[in-house]
């Protein structure tokens, strides 16, 4: 069998497409995010793809995919949203590739049909199955734009007791909750300043983007989408999108707007880490269990390991000879990495 040159990985979002590109010495040499937004049909995801500028071809490069965008409403189902997701990159390949599927790893692309179920939104499997072969124990916890993916394991496998959204969301492993696109009425409806209930607005005034921006904890690489008016990215604009949320005019009160922001912030980290405690103490794991943060919010789930006492290290310390410039990139794509690295070690 020719020995692949290069690993290609993707992580077909339904808001970004992530590729990651790996040498045959599983040296990670390139790594990119681009917008992607399924929703408005797949033509978005190959015109995604053109612009990432990863395209390697041919025998010696082996494309390894995962997907979590088959979901958007784009499409009437799952399975639908995987076909046409695994369509699409067959046409722009023009040549065989993998595709993971959960328990059953990397399938080649002639036998995806028929593993919708196991394809559709396995990008966290592919992740956590990677850091389960280089920690003895510890809990991904992958913060998103959208989502954060909480996923224990030990012992060289995964934990969990849900494989689809429907259960994981019942199980405390998938909280609908991200670092740059979370509308703000999905975090509170309402909070309390000086005394007084504030009720939060139930419209798209703002998202989490302005509420990280204001507090100069939003990388730019972070947020590639529109403000939700579509005005500029400052911190002025986005703490006038984040009063427009309490029903009032921002009156330039830094002061007050970062009181706001700083509640949400916290109430949306609480959330998180109630669901990290309940699946640390459901799952048994041991003290020594390492809390491994990947995603655009990896530095969010620092901050909330650290007030809970737990260890924590950045998914990008599991990678040997990382470059420090692809550290932050490492962790934003960490799917992409993982499912490049499965098929560089030849796990199928």
């Amino acid at each position: 069998m020719l020995k692949k040159q290069t690993y290609i990985g993707w992580d077909i979002g339904g808001a970004h497409l992530k590729i990651a590109r790996l040498s045959a010495r599983r040296q990670v040499q390139e790594i990119k995010q681009i917008a992607c937004p399924l929703w408005q049909g797949i033509s978005a995801l190959e015109r995604a793809y053109q612009s990432a500028n990863i395209m390697a071809t041919g025998s010696s490069t082996c494309h390894s995919i995962t997907m979590s965008g088959e979901l958007v409403d784009y499409f009437a189902n799952r399975g639908e949203g995987v076909r046409a997701i695994l369509s699409c990159v067959h046409s722009l390949l023009d040549h065989p590739f993998l595709v993971y599927a959960g328990d059953h790893g990397l399938v080649s692309d002639a036998h995806a049909r028929g593993h919708e179920k196991s394809i559709a939104s396995m990008n966290w499997h592919a992740t956590a199955r990677w850091l389960s072969q280089r920690y003895e124990a510890g809990i991904l916890v992958d913060m998103g734009s959208t989502t954060t993916d909480l996923i224990p394991f030990k012992a060289g496998r995964i934990d969990v007791d849900g494989y689809d959204d429907a259960t994981r969301l019942c199980a405390g492993e998938l909280v609908y909750t991200g670092l740059s696109r979370t509308p703000l009425m999905a975090i509170a409806e309402s909070i309390a300043i000086d005394g007084i209930k504030r009720p939060i607005v139930a419209e798209w005034f703002a998202n989490t983007a302005d509420v990280y921006r204001i507090l100069g904890l939003l990388p730019e690489r972070a947020d590639l989408y529109p403000s939700c008016d579509r005005g500029d990215k400052t911190i002025e604009s986005s703490a006038r999108r984040l009063e427009r949320m309490f029903g009032g005019d921002w009156n330039g009160d830094m002061d007050a707007i970062l009181f706001k922001a700083r509640a949400l912030a916290d109430l949306q980290q609480k959330k998180i880490a109630e669901a990290l405690l309940q699946l640390i103490d459901k799952t048994q794991l041991p003290a020594y269990a390492c809390v491994v943060g990947a995603g655009v919010g990896h530095t969010i789930v620092q901050a909330i390991a650290s007030r809970l006492g737990l260890r924590f290290e950045p998914y990008y310390q599991a990678l040997s000879d990382l470059p420090v410039p692809l550290h932050d990139a490492a962790c934003d794509c960490a799917t992409a990495v993982s499912v490049a690295s499965l098929a560089c070690r030849g796990q199928r």
